[in-house]
């Protein structure tokens, strides 16, 4: 990445004004300006990661990609 670029991001706490989260702020680290993207770190825990995990497991497949010129996978 250009160190221009680089310099000009940013790591903070935000709050985005919820009572919730003057307690505990939110850590959001810019991670593109354009087009402006950021990463939340810590937002949920490993145990509720888990839990979503095994709650979508029962709707997960797996996908099979075709060749539209030969319908072989």
């Amino acid at each position: 990445m250009d160190p221009k670029i680089e310099g000009r991001l940013r790591c903070r706490y935000v709050t985005n004004n919820v009572p919730y989260f003057f307690i505990q702020p939110i850590k959001m680290e810019e991670a593109l300006l354009k087009p402006r993207i950021v990463v939340y770190h810590d937002v949920i825990s490993d145990e509720e990661i888990e839990t979503i995990k095994r709650l979508a497991q029962p709707r997960v497949k797996e996908e099979t990609y075709y060749n539209i010129f030969t319908n072989a996978c």
